[in-house]
């Protein structure tokens, strides 16, 4: 994940301190501020919230209001709302991250059908977006690879740059940004390539329709021919654990 987006153990802390101090009423202590904290099972000495509080005095987060306590500058409330969308996002990235490592159909399933969602419209968005550099190179990029992948490693490394290829065409950052997150668990996408393998799939086929509707230039048909691909996963994903059950 990236550490942008990792919500530290201090994080923690500082977040719930300035959440305190934002419902507060008035100016707020360090040994009120432990007392409250426990409820939320932080166990924080004062001297480290004081610690964190002169931290927080210095980056003009909150101010000190003579013995009585501190309370949140206007900066601070901003920042506290920053902290809460970072904490937000990283619960979200532990969350999906531990559905990738999971190998379970139905968590492969649910994932495949996200994918489908924003891969048909990564290629509808490519079809109208890519330049006409970027679709020679996609072109050339597919048909050389079809003499040349022989290995599982191979073709997953052709796999990921066709798709991010096509994310990248598609001029939409959240979009793009999402898809990598879902396609580049290394230990998921090998396992998709080796069950697609073992079914019998012509992956490249799959591709070389899906670049020839792009570089065709109809969103349309680019959208089908990429949802008809990331259906034919699925499709290979559900008979291999139908066919892992039965040799059980």
């Amino acid at each position: 994940m990236d550490s942008k987006l990792l919500f530290t153990q201090n994080d923690e802390i500082e977040y719930w301190i300035m959440k305190l101090m934002s419902n507060s009423d008035g100016p707020i202590g360090s040994g009120l501020l432990s007392e409250k904290l426990k409820t939320y099972d932080i166990i924080v000495g004062e001297a480290k919230i004081g610690r964190m509080l002169r931290k927080m005095d210095f980056k003009n987060l909150s101010r000190r209001i003579g013995y009585q306590g501190r309370v949140l500058t206007d900066y601070g409330r901003v920042y506290l709302q920053e902290l809460e969308n970072k904490r937000y996002k990283n619960k979200f990235g532990i969350e999906l991250l531990n559905i990738l490592e999971n190998n379970t159909y139905e968590e492969l399933r649910e994932i495949l059908e996200v994918r489908k969602i924003l891969e048909k419209e990564s290629a509808r968005l490519a079809a109208l977006n890519a330049t006409e550099e970027e679709l020679i190179f996609l072109k050339e990029n597919v048909n050389r690879s079809i003499s040349l992948l022989e290995s599982e490693q191979e073709i997953a490394r052709h796999d990921l740059s066709f798709h991010d290829m096509i994310a990248d065409m598609s001029r939409n950052k959240v979009l793009r940004s999402t898809l990598n997150f879902l396609i580049k668990s290394k230990k998921l996408h090998l396992l998709l390539i080796r069950i697609r393998q073992e079914m019998g799939a012509r992956i490249l086929v799959d591709h070389v329709k899906v670049v020839n509707a792009i570089c065709g230039r109809v969103p349309k048909d680019a959208e089908t021919a990429m949802e008809e691909h990331i259906e034919t996963v699925i499709d290979d994903v559900k008979n291999y654990f139908k066919e892992q059950q039965k040799i059980v």
